[in-house]
């Protein structure tokens, strides 16, 4: 029972030190003779559909120390939610190795499989915690039969049901790629003639940034992904992709491209305006490696790697410091 308590913590270590990254650490315990416990470190996932191919490494750890084996190897899992929390989920993975660190020379072949199910159980600081049932099969003495195991990691469903495809384009802004018109549009009045007024143009860039802060403050909580642009994950300028497009705006994907959009408004607080993108180097006056968007009154919100947060430009406290002294530029893409 030891070695179960020891698994456990061994995965709730490891996700703790990756936390919000797009990763996950998985340990099973074999009801097998002999017993084995497996160790599997889980990376970005290639999505095909509604599957997702997590690449994997495995550890197996087989039979007593001074007689068993000692493997290591990489695989994969296919995961296949069953609703857009993933409660529960279908799984099915294979791994291959090489090396067996209890014999001569560390080498020996070795193969597993297996097939099960899991459940999502919860969230907590953006980590999803489950379970995980498997019939599991390993080459090295035939070994075979039930397993259980806890994974922690970057969640496996969504946050909610929001999707960008399905956004619809506020009226009179020209929608992105991949950021859908409402299916049934609705009549509207016909249009002045003339040129619009400045009251009108007005109203429409309020709604407009309106409408891509309160996309962004909607993901508070969504955990970090790097390359993540939906409710599974956001990187920093996915998030600012990802808000803007909700409003049919469109930017560039990449933070050292947005860094350069639009018009440039220094770094003084007074020259700023909510839905302005603030741009930040991982040291003071270097290059450009993040961005944030700007909500007014000193306040910002961005995906770092506690997820999707809100911090602020201040001196008063360490936090804000460090971001005062990284800001190297803000840029204003609506006008």
């Amino acid at each position: 029972m030891s070695r179960v308590w020891w698994s456990v913590g061994l995965a709730l270590l490891g996700a703790s030190a990756l936390r919000a990254q797009d990763v996950g650490v998985a340990a099973s315990r074999w009801l097998t003779d002999p017993r084995v416990s497996d160790y599997r470190l889980s990376v970005s996932p290639y999505r095909l559909g509604p599957i997702a191919v997590v690449p994997c490494g495995q550890v197996a750890v087989q039979g007593p120390r001074d007689g068993g084996a000692f493997l290591v190897g990489l695989g994969g899992d296919l995961v296949v939610p069953l609703s857009r929390t993933a409660r529960p989920y279908l799984l099915a993975g294979a791994s291959v190795g090489a090396f067996d660190f209890r014999r001569r020379f560390g080498v020996a072949f070795w193969s597993a499989w297996s097939a099960g199910a899991g459940v999502e159980l919860g969230r907590v600081l953006g980590l999803g915690a489950g379970l995980e049932l498997r019939y599991q099969a390993l080459s090295r003495e035939r070994t075979g039969g039930a397993t259980f195991g806890l994974r922690v990691g970057t969640p496996i469903g969504t946050r909610a049901a929001r999707s960008i495809a399905a956004a619809p384009a506020p009226v009179g802004l020209p929608a992105t790629r991949g950021v859908a018109r409402s299916a049934a549009p609705t009549a509207q009045p016909e249009p002045e003639r003339g040129p619009p007024r400045l009251g009108t143009a007005a109203v429409a860039v309020d709604a407009t940034i309106a409408g891509a802060l309160g996309a962004a403050r909607d993901a508070m909580g969504t955990p970090y992904r790097w390359g993540g642009t939906d409710d599974n994950g956001f990187d920093c300028s996915g998030l600012i992709w990802y808000a803007y497009g909700r409003v049919g705006v469109a930017l560039p994907r990449r933070s050292r491209d947005q860094a350069a959009a639009g018009r440039s408004v220094g770094t003084r607080l007074d020259d700023l305006a909510p839905g302005d993108i603030l741009v930040f180097s991982r040291t003071p006056g270097g290059d450009p490696s993040h961005v944030g968007l700007y909500l007014g009154s000193g306040s910002f919100i961005h995906s770092a790697s506690r997820g999707t947060a809100i911090s602020r430009l201040t001196r008063e406290d360490p936090g804000g410091t460090w971001w005062v002294d990284r800001w190297v530029d803000s840029r204003r893409v609506v006008e």
